[in-house]
């Protein structure tokens, strides 16, 4: 490592030291991002001639919010855009949110304001493309069927669709839905509408190839919290009108959903609240089919993660990037190399940390907390700084200081902020940027101790790519990701040599308690008809996948979400070479040969699974 990396790690320290002061000032500590907070305070000084950047956030608060807490924020001059139970989404001018930086004893019932980052349904193409039929003949469907799925209700879960599927299918077949907030009750209901996306699209094709004669409902869900509210109406099995008819969403047979939240809600491990609204969904009867994501390359992508131990071997109290190195330098920074897409358009940055702290992020509903409890918190600070390659020098552009430990200092609920730091940069020239890990709970008043957390570090790039220095392959799932009962599909490509291999872009488990991710996987890289462009990702893999599952239905529709995870997985082609390099995790139980956390039990196989689950079911 040069010197200049050297000095980085100096300038760091340094850094550190002096903005800590700041950062463990416990009491009325903000629930702002640390740069909107930095913002503020350039806007006080600048005075009223600088008007102040529009804002949307997503807000947690410590119990449900209501017309009392609504009114709050709306004399603020904060919209309320919409709210389900604990959350809301805001929008207003920073200068709006201002109060929030004390966060007093007015609204003391909101625990954190989170960056709003909108739902992701991007992917990356290798390989070569094939078209649809293709793609299924390698899944062992012998023959497209012409006539299946009537009878059928399918539900593709997306940011929005096009009026594609409805021109090829019929209006009588295709309902877009999307939420709306009514003017007369100010909740949020389902109305005919849709965003428009081609994504979404590519979806419901790719789903209607196998069952073209299903009736679609299609979601437009561009925000997390409309997608957590569509989520929690479908398991409540709402019914609502569309146009002259009546819908029923406990009718659903199956759902696809090619989407993620970029912010985790949990520890990988299916405990968050969009985890467990999925999970509810196939708790009473409906499968549910999930993109598992594309986060296994590290090199040239838009998105990367990294997993660790927090390690200190220095005593300094930043995480050791590289414990083994015997640069001091990469003991303290990770760097990404950015570059944007187009030359007049920055690429956006975000970079989320999440550590091992939920159990005790939330209302533990005790008025005490014991030393345990104390210790499984933390405070972790993340800091991203630009290094001059010519120079040297360093120069901070972002931080996220969030105070895991302020209801310490509070005396009040018990509420930390979640275990998360998150920070967004814009990036207009190729550069590097590092980013530093730091745990600052030891340097709080009460001496409290730190502990080894286990860390998740999420990278995204928006109008370019990047390659992370240091990358984890497995591991890497996101919210519905890790749910327990939902089927996760990760993504194969068709080779130069004719076979079927592991895309190095496929998100791979296990979650962080053991669990098998994906269960399967299936084709990416096939052609659209309708929107005339090459389907990729993991996003493709789940709804051609789904396709399947609804045919599987069309031919035994008394087929329980159970009895078709494991027709499946029982009996999918093993695969092998460099498809079987990851470990192969304690629980294969749904397999019936080895698997591992990337392919799962392997390529799904439509014609012995239908086999297998007439065999469960009679």
């Amino acid at each position: 490592m040069n010197t200049y990396r050297l000095k980085t790690i100096f300038l760091i320290v340094v850094l550190l030291a002096v903005s800590g002061v700041s950062a463990l000032a416990a009491p009325g500590a903000s629930r702002l991002p640390w740069s909107d907070v930095q913002e503020l305070l350039r806007l006080e000084v600048m005075g009223p001639s600088v008007e102040a950047p529009l804002k949307e956030y997503v807000l947690a608060a410590t119990g449900p919010i209501g017309q009392t807490e609504q009114a709050q924020l709306e004399e603020l001059g904060i919209e309320i855009v919409s709210v389900r139970g604990e959350t809301a989404i805001v929008r207003g001018r920073l200068t709006a949110f201002s109060e929030l930086y004390g966060a007093g004893d007015t609204f003391a019932w909101v625990r954190s304001v989170l960056p709003h980052l909108p739902l992701d349904y991007s992917a990356t193409a290798q390989y070569y493309s094939i078209g649809v039929n293709c793609a299924l003949t390698h899944c062992g469907v012998e023959e497209m069927p012409e006539d299946a799925g009537a009878g059928l209700l399918i539900a593709v879960i997306d940011g929005g669709f096009t009026g594609a599927l409805e021109d090829a299918l019929g209006s009588d077949q295709v309902h877009y839905v999307q939420l709306e907030v009514s003017e007369n009750t100010g909740e949020m209901e389902l109305v005919a509408g849709r965003e428009y996306e081609q994504h979404g699209t590519m979806c419901a094709e790719a789903v209607a190839a196998m069952v073209p004669e299903a009736e679609f409902l299609l979601f437009s869900t561009p925000d997390f919290l409309g997608r957590l509210e569509i989520m929690q109406l479908i398991a409540e099995g709402e019914t609502f009108r569309v146009g002259d008819q009546t819908i029923d969403l406990s009718q659903i047979d199956l759902i696809s959903d090619s989407t993620y939240y970029a912010v985790p809600l949990d520890h990988n491990d299916g405990r968050g609240v969009l985890a467990t609204s999925a999970d509810a969904i196939v708790d009473g009867g409906i499968p549910y089919i999930y993109a598992l994501g594309n986060f296994g390359r590290g090199e040239d992508t838009d998105r990367a993660f990294f997993s660790a131990k927090y390690e200190d071997a220095d005593g300094n109290l930043f995480h050791d990037f590289d414990p083994n190195s015997s640069s001091v330098s990469d003991h303290d920074s990770l760097a990404i190399t950015v570059e944007p897409w187009e030359d007049d358009e920055p690429a956006l940055v975000s970079v989320i940390l999440e550590w091992d702290g939920w159990p005790y992020q939330i209302d533990t509903g005790a008025s005490v907390w014991t030393r345990d409890e104390i210790v499984s918190i933390q405070d972790i600070d993340l800091f991203i700084y630009y290094e001059d390659s010519d120079t040297g020098s360093v120069t901070q552009v972002a931080l996220s200081e969030w105070n895991q430990l302020e209801a310490l200092y509070t005396g009040g609920a018990l509420y930390p902020i979640e275990p998360l730091e998150i920070v967004q940069f814009e990036v207009e020239e190729p550069g590097t940027y590092l980013i530093a890990i730091h745990n600052a709970t030891s340097r709080h008043p009460h001496s409290l101790e730190t502990r080894d957390v286990d860390l998740h570090l999420y990278v995204h790039a928006s109008g370019g790519q990047f390659s992370m220095e240091h990358s984890t392959a497995d591991g890497a799932l996101v919210n519905v990701g890790g749910a327990q009962n939902v089927i996760s599909v990760g993504a194969v490509g068709f080779t130069l040599d004719e076979t079927w291999c592991l895309l190095d872009y496929s998100s791979r488990g296990p979650t962080s308690d053991g669990r098998l991710k994906p269960e399967i996987v299936a084709p990416t890289m096939y052609e659209s008809e309708l929107e005339d462009l090459v389907f990729t990702g993991t996003s493709a893999s789940a709804p051609l996948f789904a396709g399947i599952v609804a045919w599987l239905l069309d031919e035994v529709p008394e087929a329980t979400p159970e009895q078709l995870r494991e027709a499946i997985c029982r009996t999918a082609q093993p695969l092998s070479g460099t498809c079987n390099s990851a470990p192969a995790p304690s629980d294969c139980e749904f397999c019936s040969h080895s698997c591992n956390c990337g392919v799962g039990c392997g390529l799904v196989d439509a014609e012995a699974a239908l086999t297998y689950l007439r065999t469960l079911v009679d």
